[in-house]
């Protein structure tokens, strides 16, 4: 990670603030034993020298990442709405498909049919048989190849929405991670 704050555009993943934000960490905790310790180990004070303290930078990296190396969503206000809107479309979605389920003909619904993902895309599984009634597009099959798995119309805008937000809250991040990178890149 560090290599790359060389290179100018490079931007930092997540993980790579994660483990500067740890040395950071590492390093103030060390400075702050040493500090305690200069009575009784004064051979030792030297190390105190060469350590980085930046206790602000370190701050702004946690608050950006978590302890996993994932973009948090309280790093913008804009990513944060981005989310909020995101979770939504997802629940839309689900309950559209949900309900859309409950009003197909029993010949064409599994029993235990529920809304599912593949490749991505929320679908629905239904016979093979039902694919005339249903339409849309087949994202996946069983292994038998009796139950299609089938991204119904009423759901495809719906996750054309839902691919445009993921699109918005990659560049939000991807802007959060390159104003942190600019931050950290030497002079």
């Amino acid at each position: 990670g560090l290599k790359r704050l060389a290179l100018p555009g490079n931007v930092l993943e997540p993980t790579d603030l994660l483990a500067i934000g740890r040395l950071l960490a590492s390093g103030r905790q060390l400075d702050e034993g040493l500090a305690k310790a200069r009575e009784t180990l004064p051979s030792l004070a030297f190390l105190r020298d060469g350590l980085h303290r930046d206790r602000a930078l370190e701050k702004a990296i946690f608050a950006i990442v978590d302890e996993a190396g994932s973009v948090l969503d309280s790093a913008s206000r804009e990513l944060s709405r981005i989310r909020g809107s995101l979770r939504r479309a997802h629940s839309r979605i689900v309950k559209a498909l949900e309900k859309y389920l409950r009003t197909l003909p029993d010949r064409i619904v599994l029993s235990d049919a529920s809304v599912t993902i593949r490749e991505g895309r929320y679908v629905i599984p239904i016979r093979r048989e039902g694919r005339g009634e249903v339409g849309g597009v087949v994202m996946d099959e069983s292994s038998t190849g009796t139950t299609l798995f089938v991204e119904p119309p009423l759901a495809q805008q719906l996750m054309n929405d839902l691919k445009s937000l993921e699109r918005d809250e990659a560049r939000e991040v991807h802007r959060i991670l390159r104003e942190q990178t600019e931050r950290l890149r030497p002079i």
